[in-house]
């Protein structure tokens, strides 16, 4: 849609459907229309459980296995929100993870510093894979 700055409205134009974004349309000044969303994120999260064991720890490792995972990967690994075997909800609320993960064919072997600290016990994790 394309206006002059006399026509210029405040609001969205009217239309566009579930999933579209209010994009730009070009360099010229008020053209802007509704457009399928897409880029940023839209991948799919993975949820797992990692079980620490009893003995407290401060840093761990853990193995993703996963067939999708490539030496070129870029993994996201994030604490879960969800409570995990045992635990409580809102577990997360008092461990803070640092977490670092190195890809390889299959699999992804993650690093994990825990902050405060210790834990013990299964956390869950949501992990994706990217390009």
């Amino acid at each position: 849609m394309t206006q002059g700055q006399a026509g210029y409205r405040k609001y969205p134009p009217a239309g566009g459907t579930t999933g579209q974004v209010l994009t730009k349309l070009s360099d010229a000044d008020w053209d802007y229309g509704w457009e399928n969303g897409g880029g940023g994120g839209g991948g799919t999260w993975t949820e797992i459980e990692i079980n620490f064991g009893s003995t407290p720890v401060y840093d761990a490792q853990f193995t993703i296995t996963d067939a999708s995972i490539t030496s070129a990967s870029q993994i996201a690994v994030v604490p879960c929100g969800e409570a995990a075997t045992g635990r409580a909800t809102g577990d997360w609320e008092w461990d803070g993870a640092t977490i670092a993960a190195l890809p390889g064919s299959g699999s992804a072997v993650c690093s994990i510093s825990f902050s405060p600290g210790p834990v013990v016990g299964a956390r869950k994790f949501l992990y994706q894979v990217g390009a």
